[in-house]
């Protein structure tokens, strides 16, 4: 729709611009936009001015009208949609998030006149004012904007966890922004760097969250290629849209801001490891030792990935955002350190001889875990879990029906592909449960229940519904505290510590 409304202002523009004016200005100052209508007498042209005046900051239109003016082939123009269908054949898509604008470049006038010229920055700057609402408002967890946020110190009662920092690679990213000349070598050391081959072995995992094409390290090197280019086209491209190039026109646009922000992570290692770890030791047992590595990398759409050596960062989606680096982090090393308490206690997939049985555990699994790991990681500040868990409270106790007193295969495999997932409803209810056990029985129990599982979870949750310390409105029914029970009494109890 906003892309409609852009084409439909453009071209009635176009029919009434007078073609034949030549009139020059110099946009190689700090012009005003007085300066700019009073150039024209076309009064369409002064009312983009106008609304682009709205929409930029002084910053932004000087580059936007500098760069469109040092078009040397108009017509060149029509080149941003070459490298739109290029980006999207090599896996530099935003699989819906983002539209594409450009599959109808030839309505953008070339950049011949004054008029032209404006007509192109008010489209360009239209689109670059909406790919930054899709981007700070799609759900891909991406900040627009730095926020100048600053470490500070935390206690730290244990030392547990170890956390090794690589910012080698991104340093070495950043210096190609500031190099004159860039050796297609040192852009292949990056691609073939193990952060980069990490974070795309990540991404093929997980395929099916992208449906279309895939990046590899070929891809890569051309999208940190483009990102470095200089010329008028290639710096619109990257300033249009940061996500552009796979995330590296947004390393581009900013590089300086990232290289200081890479120095002051290094200057302060330790307050940014104690930042993230002391929070997650206070839920593993002392005796409990656990390392991993860090990486700081580009990842378009993807926050955070982990394999088992390491964690990667997207740091073009979390820039200074501290408290975001540290819930993601958290989140990554909670599911890493679970895995290991779990299958040192047997509570990870125990053996139950009955099917339907070990389906509603995977259910209490998914519930007790994203609990626990939103919990303890630190909650995103936008996490409404009240709503998330009044809306699945019920469908716990309708699964349950489902798989014990009225079988209905159907339903079950319906409504778990609803609530279990990363942004399933389950994932409020799981968090109301860990912050309601920890509010009322303090932080060592909760730690107990990460220790034991997920039936040791429920089984301290349902000791405080009994003992009427829970919210009236979230009370399990009778069903589900006598199958818990069974699970904690006759199945599951030989694997509590």
């Amino acid at each position: 729709m906003k892309l409609m409304k852009l084409t439909v202002l453009l071209l009635g523009m176009l029919l009434i611009i007078n073609c034949n004016r030549q009139k020059k200005f110099n946009f190689n100052r700090d012009w005003t936009w007085e300066e700019l209508s009073q150039f024209t007498e076309d009064q369409d042209t002064q009312k983009y001015i106008t609304d682009l005046q709205k929409k930029l900051q002084s910053e932004e239109a000087y580059f936007l009208f500098q760069k469109l003016d040092k078009i040397k082939n108009p017509k060149d123009i029509h080149l941003l949609a070459d490298l739109e269908k290029i980006q999207r054949e090599k896996g530099g898509h935003f699989f819906s998030i983002i539209p594409d604008f450009f599959k109808q470049a030839e309505i953008i006038p070339p950049p011949e006149n004054f008029d032209y010229l404006v007509a192109d920055a008010f489209y360009l700057g239209g689109i670059h004012a909406v790919i930054n609402r899709y981007l700070a408002t799609g759900g891909i967890d991406y900040n627009v904007n730095f926020k100048s946020q600053t470490l500070k110190p935390v206690n730290r009662n244990k030392a547990n966890l170890d956390l090794h920092i690589n910012t080698e690679t991104i340093k070495k990213l950043l210096q190609l922004y500031k190099s004159k000349k860039i050796k297609p070598s040192e852009i292949t050391e990056i691609t073939e760097s193990q952060t980069f081959k990490t974070m795309l072995d990540c991404r093929r995992a997980e395929q099916t969250k992208y449906p279309q094409a895939l990046p590899n390290s070929e891809d890569l090197a051309y999208f940190i290629k483009l990102s470095t280019e200089t010329g008028p086209i290639h710096s619109l491209w990257n300033w249009i849209n940061p996500a552009n190039n796979f995330g590296f026109a947004e390393l581009s646009n900013n590089h300086e801001r990232y290289s200081t922000l890479i120095t002051y992570i290094e200057d302060n290692e330790q307050l940014f490891e104690d930042y993230i770890l002391a929070r997650l030791e206070n839920y593993l047992p002392d005796n409990f030792q656990f390392n991993t590595n860090l990486d700081f990398a580009v990842n378009f759409g993807q926050m955070v990935w982990s394999t088992d050596d390491a964690v990667g960062v997207n740091i073009v989606h979390i820039k200074d955002d501290f408290h975001t680096y540290a819930t993601a982090i958290r989140k990554e090393i909670f599911q890493k350190t679970h895995r290991q308490l779990c299958q040192k206690n047997g509570t990870l997939k125990p053996n139950f001889s009955n099917e339907k049985d070990q389906e509603y555990y995977e259910v209490l699994s998914f519930i007790y875990f994203t609990g626990c790991a939103n919990f303890i990681s630190g909650s995103p500040v936008n996490f409404d879990y009240i709503t998330l868990a009044k809306d699945s409270y019920g469908f716990l106790e309708q699964i349950h029906r489902n798989l014990f007193v009225q079988p209905n295969d159907e339903f079950v495999k319906a409504n778990k592909m609803m609530t279990l997932g990363e942004n399933g409803m389950f994932t409020g209810l799981g968090y109301l449960m860990a912050r309601t056990i920890e509010r009322k029985t303090g932080k060592e129990m909760l730690a107990l229940c990460v220790q034991n599982g997920p039936v040791h979870f429920f089984k301290t949750y349902l000791d405080l519904q009994a003992a009427g310390k829970t919210e009236k409105y979230f009370r399990f029914d009778a069903t589900i505290d006598a199958k818990i029970n069974e699970y904690y009494q006759k199945q599951v109890q030989n694997y509590i510590q």
